[in-house]
């Protein structure tokens, strides 16, 4: 397992003690729910363990990333000083209108990206990835992912359903060894943030199936009692 514990945060509890190695994780969920907190709060705590780390998004620069980060008390400026962090951004690559549909290819054939332990793309959308894929190129780019997980690795996508081809979308959850899926509903009258474990292979430990969270600011992903 690659530990992600942090002082007084039971979210690694949880999750079964960790993120498991040489597994491909896949997180779902629509904008503005929390999807990103959780990717950071993973790469945080790896960090905070000795582990390393690559951060890929395609939705913030460098800049925004480390004032993120400072604005959760994560510090992470020694992390990427020291090149325990690799934090690429990918807008200078969108500075063309065309945005490159098959940037992601070049991405994954980039090995310098893969040499730390846990990989994150943040997130994956048609900004990467062409609209219109065959089953066949499906297969191929999870058959890939399952590849590189495979070599001690963790590869933790990021994934909005409302912006990425539904078939993609559906051989990344069949193969995908965590599959965490993040949403509300309403509990007691109340509406409550959820992340539930579709799938979660290679858990040292139990794994809650459903645990009710909040984003705070300054915090980020806090579990909470959903009753």
């Amino acid at each position: 397992m690659f530990r992600i514990d942090l002082k007084g945060d039971e979210l690694h509890k949880k999750l079964g003690g960790g993120i498991p190695r040489n597994a491909f994780v896949l997180i779902e969920a629509e904008n503005a729910i929390g999807k990103s907190a959780l990717a950071q709060r993973f790469i945080y705590g790896a960090l905070t363990n000795k582990h390393t780390a690559t951060y890929i998004s395609s939705e913030m620069t460098l800049v925004g990333f480390m004032n993120q980060m400072k604005s959760l008390h994560y510090d992470i400026k020694s992390k990427i000083l020291n090149k325990d962090l690799l934090y690429i951004s990918l807008f200078p690559a969108f500075s063309d209108i065309t945005f490159r549909a098959h940037l992601i290819e070049t991405l994954l054939g980039a090995q310098q990206l893969f040499e730390k332990d846990i990989i994150v793309f943040d997130t994956l959308s048609e900004l990467l990835v062409k609209q219109e894929m065959s089953l066949q190129e499906c297969f191929d780019f999870a058959s890939h992912l399952k590849k590189v997980a495979g070599k001690d690795k963790a590869i933790v996508f990021c994934v909005d359903p409302s912006r990425l081809n539904e078939a993609l979308l559906s051989m990344l959850k069949s193969v995908s060894d965590v599959y965490i899926s993040m949403g509300s509903k309403e509990i007691y009258g109340k509406s409550v943030k959820v992340m539930r474990v579709q799938r979660f292979n290679g858990a040292m430990n139990d794994v809650e199936e459903e645990i009710a969270y909040k984003v705070k600011a300054g915090v980020g992903i806090v579990p909470e009692l959903a009753g």
